[in-house]
């Protein structure tokens, strides 16, 4: 027999804290960046920073695990062929550090957006 779950927002039982996936995961950041580093939109990202052509930081709100910085970023600018690279040179748990290439490894300033997958601290 096949079941139907409808509703329209799940929460926690105290209604503020995150829900706890089991067997799952969520991206625990996302981020849709301008060519300035302004958040169009974003989770747990309290501000951006422009650092010059094609170099952005972002700053986290809520820590990322030291372990979760070699697991999965993925990251896209649309309608242009530029690479998303996850630097080092800034990152840490509490900052997302990213450089937009194209393909002659140019930096290039665009609208991007990246999500990493991976436990909060």
């Amino acid at each position: 027999m096949t079941s139907v779950l409808n509703v329209d927002s799940i929460a926690a039982k105290d209604g503020t804290s995150p829900v706890e996936l089991t067997k799952q995961s969520a991206a625990t950041v996302t981020v849709a960046g301008s060519d300035a580093a302004a958040l169009l939109e974003s989770l747990n990202v309290s501000s951006g920073t422009d650092h010059g052509t094609g170099d952005y930081s972002y700053n986290l709100t809520n820590a990322l695990s030291a372990s979760t910085l070699v697991k999965c970023v993925t990251g896209c600018c649309l309608g242009y062929q530029y690479i998303v690279r996850v630097m080092s040179a800034r990152a840490s748990t509490t900052v997302l550090d990213l450089n937009l290439i194209d393909t002659s490894a140019a930096n290039q300033d665009a609208a991007h957006g990246a999500a990493v997958h991976g436990d909060l601290a």
